[in-house]
This record gives C-alpha cells, sequence and structure tokens, in this order.
C-alpha cells in the first residue's frame, strides 16, 4: 500500500491525522486537487485503496452541469476497482441486506444463457432457457460472491456503489438499485475518485483472476448493460434488436445481448469510429443516422415487423421517438440512456403500438456478479472501450476530453 502522508490537524496541533489525496468537483466544469482526512469504515463498510476510476456519461452529465441528482461539491466517481485496506463491523443495514428473502434476492429479471451460466441448450435457444437459477447457480462465496469481513483485507475488488436502507420492500426483494432512499457514493456521497474510499462492504465482488485493474472499474458499466438486457425478459434470446446509440453503454450492451443469444444487432450513432467499433464488438449491422433516417433503413431493410426489441442508450428525444417507430407494434423499448433534460414522449403512438416502455436504472449485485463473469469469460470485451487514460491529478483534463465529442473518447480512465 502506498504510505499515507501524515499533517497536523489545524484544530489540535498535537494530534497527527493520516490525510489523503481526492478530486473534487467545486462547481460544474471545475475539479479541484484537495488534502482530506483518511476516512474511517463505519458498521458495513470496507476501506478501499483505489487503483482505478472510470468517468462515467452521469458524470459528464455532473460536470456540465446538468445531472438531475447529482450537486456540488461532489467527490466522482462510481466505476472504481482497487485493494481493500480497512472493513469496519457489520451494521443494521447490512444485516438486513444479509437477510434478503431467498426467492427474490439478487434475482431481478434473471435471464440464463448457456454460455454464461452453463445451463444446457444451444446459443440459438437461449430464449427458451430464460428462467429463475436453479440449485448450483447461485454465485460461491469467494469465488465471484460477496465478502463481509476481515477476509476482505488485501483482497482485489470491484462493487456496487448503492447505498441503501436494506429494509424496504424493494430491498427486501433484492431490488435495492431502487430503494426508497438510493444514494450513490460518488453522486450524493463522495466517491472514488480519491486515495481511499468508504464503500459498502456486502456489496463488495472480489475481482477474478486474470483481471487488471482497468478490467475492474469497468464491470460497473458492463453490469448497466447486463440490468437493462434482463429488464427485457425472456425475449432477448433469437430476437432482432436495435440499440440506439454506441457510446460505453451502448457497446456494452451489444456484447451482452450476443452473450444471450441475439440473433441479430442493429446499432445506430452519428460517430463512424464508434460504428466502426461496434461491428468490431459483434453488430451485424450499423447506420450512421447522419446519412439516413434509422426508421425508414430499418423497415427498408427487415420490414415493419423486423425488430424485436430496442434499447434507446443515448437519453434524448429524437432516439425514444425512433425506438417506438422502428418496433414492431406491441414490442418494448428499455430506457438506458440518461437525460439531461425532460423530453417529451409521443404516447399517442405509445399507446397506438402498444409499446412497453421500460425503464432500467443500474443494477443488483446478481448483475454486478454477472458483469464480472462475462468480463472474466470473455464474452464482454472491455479494453477496446478505453480511449484515454489520465492520473489523479489530471482528472480536470480527464473530464474535459470525456465531455468534448471532438475527443473521440469513449471510456476515460483515471489511474489514482
Amino acid at each position: 500500500m502506498r504510505k499515507i502522508r501524515l499533517s497536523v490537524a489545524r484544530e489540535d496541533t498535537r494530534r497527527k491525522v493520516a490525510v489523503m489525496k481526492r478530486m473534487s468537483m467545486v462547481e460544474p466544469g471545475v475539479l479541484r486537487l484537495e488534502d482530506a482526512p483518511v476516512p474511517a469504515p463505519g458498521e458495513g463498510e470496507a476501506l478501499v485503496e483505489v487503483k482505478v476510476v472510470g468517468v462515467c456519461g452521469s458524470d459528464v452529465h455532473a460536470f456540465r452541469g446538468k445531472h438531475p441528482f447529482i450537486s456540488c461539491p461532489i467527490v466522482p466517481g462510481h466505476e472504481f476497482s482497487g485493494v481493500v485496506r480497512g472493513v469496519g463491523p457489520l451494521g443494521p443495514a447490512s444485516a438486513a441486506m444479509n437477510a434478503l428473502e431467498p426467492t427474490h434476492a439478487g434475482r431481478t429479471d434473471r435471464v440464463l444463457h448457456p454460455q454464461v451460466d452453463g445451463v444446457g441448450g444451444s446459443r440459438g435457444n437461449a430464449g427458451a432457457a430464460a428462467e429463475q437459477p436453479g440449485p448450483g447457480t447461485e454465485p460461491k462465496a469467494g469465488e465471484m460472491g460477496v465478502m463481509r469481513d476481515a477476509a476482505l483485507i488485501g483482497k482485489r475488488v470491484t462493487g456496487l456503489p448503492s447505498l441503501v436502507c436494506g429494509t424496504c420492500y424493494n430491498c427486501r426483494h433484492g431490488r435495492y438499485n431502487i430503494c426508497n432512499s438510493l444514494r450513490v457514493v460518488g453522486c450524493q456521497a463522495d466517491g472514488a475518485l480519491a486515495e481511499l474510499v468508504r464503500v459498502p462492504a456486502e456489496f463488495l465482488v472480489p475481482l477474478p483472476d486474470g483481471l487488471t485493474f482497468e478490467d475492474g472499474a469497468m464491470v460497473e458499466p458492463v453490469a448497466v448493460g447486463v440490468h437493462a438486457v434482463r429488464r427485457a425478459g425472456a425475449g432477448v434470446g433469437g430476437a432482432r434488436v436495435m440499440v440506439l446509440g454506441s457510446g460505453t453503454i451502448g457497446l456494452v450492451v451489444v456484447q451482452v445481448l450476443k452473450a444471450y443469444g441475439a440473433r441479430e444487432v442493429i446499432v445506430t450513432d452519428l460517430n463512424e469510429r464508434r460504428l466502426a467499433l461496434a461491428s468490431e464488438l459483434g453488430a451485424d449491422y450499423t447506420i450512421n443516422v447522419r446519412d439516413v433516417d434509422p426508421v425508414a433503413r430499418v423497415h427498408e431493410w427487415f420490414g415493419r415487423d423486423g425488430i424485436d426489441l430496442s434499447f434507446e442508450c443515448v437519453g434524448i428525444g429524437p432516439t425514444v421517438r425512433q425506438a417506438i417507430l422502428a418496433n414492431r407494434k406491441g414490442t418494448k423499448v428499455i430506457i438506458v440512456g440518461v437525460f439531461e433534460e425532460e423530453v417529451p414522449v409521443p404516447m399517442g403512438l405509445v399507446q397506438d403500438r402498444e409499446i412497453e416502455l421500460v425503464g432500467t436504472l443500474m443494477y443488483t449485485l446478481d448483475d454486478f456478479i454477472e458483469a464480472a463473469r462475462l468480463v472474466a469469460r470473455g464474452l464482454v470485451h472491455v479494453a477496446p472501450l478505453v480511449t484515454h487514460r489520465f492520473r489523479l491529478e489530471e482528472a480536470q483534463q480527464a473530464f474535459e476530453t470525456a465531455a468534448d465529442p471532438a475527443s473521440g473518447a469513449i471510456k476515460v480512465l483515471i489511474t489514482v
């Protein structure tokens, strides 16, 4: 472990306090390197020495001052990997989470695929495998599951940044991503853009052998994609799917769809470089929306009944409308993108076409564990998504790069 510097606390010159470096977003568009006391892990918490942090699309929205749920000042960073250096005692919230109802915990919209879960069947009939997991499919402690005690010390980990009550209806049923009092490390609580960060111990996931710290920081966006695909339910296997937007999340969704047996995936974007990468990562067709109306093109290619499912991964009104119109009637549009502002939704079309608009927020622990498995097994490739790397003291430049469309950035990583 790096040596944490000691400084003299102003309020008591006789007492030495360990301090660390952290990067604070003091106002939209401005990051400042600060000294701060090393946090002590409280009940149910672990102290993680941060190695790598990803800059997320939601971080960029906050940097622009347009995120609806993030206010400054805040220490950003919810995509992280590192090494556990301390743990606190098991607290009431942790005890509640440990007692999750066994028939629901972490199994929201669970979809099994033979390549991913080791169940019978072939790639082509993955949809038939959509079911609740049976015996033997639960994560094993110490393998890809959760660790909650002193055995954590020294472990290479990633984890959920979710701060939850553990007692509301959704928490009791494993859907703590929509906890009634959900807060997120790096969004509503100081995050991982620091030398050390406090996170919920029960939500830490050990890094599988062979994964780097960069891979570990990328597990979080993969978990977003896993949760989104699972929200689609059993209709993924054998489906023709459109993914609108080929940023980090869109490119992850493409790969998860393929791992879960989607027949064909069509990707739309206005960036030719990203579309080329989408093809490399498994997309069967790409459409540059600068050149053509994507709805007209998919109807030309496949007819009006051709698209079984769509994932909106941009977060703007026009792509929501495109997804509604491109899908055949009676299908789902999964809303994955983060919206900087309210957008009009053509509810007349939703009603007339019996389209189901399905929201998706973050992930559950099961999604996170599945994401780590997908990366470890080579079914989701994260290295091609990383376009820029910076050090902690260069975080201002890192965020400016991530926020600048001209930079060509897909995923920006910061080494702490």
